[in-house]
Formats: C-alpha cells, structure tokens, sequence
C-alpha cells in the first residue's frame, strides 16, 4: 500500500493544508443556524443543503 499526502506546497516549502472548519447541517430546519455559525468562525464554511 503506498501512502500519499494531498496537501499544497507552501511558499517556504512546507507541505500544508487547508484550515477550514466545516458546519454541516442534518436537516433542513437547521440550515439558518448552522449559517450563523460559520458566519461568526473564521475559515469556517456552512454545509447546507434542501431536504429533510
């Protein structure tokens, strides 16, 4: 099994990745909540979609 690393080069030379917090929503009904949250945490990215 080989192993790989999917991350980015980085202007020093680092590998990185990306910093993103994902807020995922379950339900419809939580879908302003959960938008509300991503708005308030930096990097953070809400996860919303149309069904129950």
């Amino acid at each position: 099994m080989k192993l790989e690393f999917w991350g980015f080069l980085r202007e020093n030379g680092e590998v990185g990745t990306r910093n993103f917090v994902g807020v995922m929503a379950s339900v419809i009904c939580s879908t302003t909540p959960v938008k509300e949250i991503a708005h308030e945490v930096p990097q953070a990215v809400a996860l919303v979609h149309p069904f129950g």
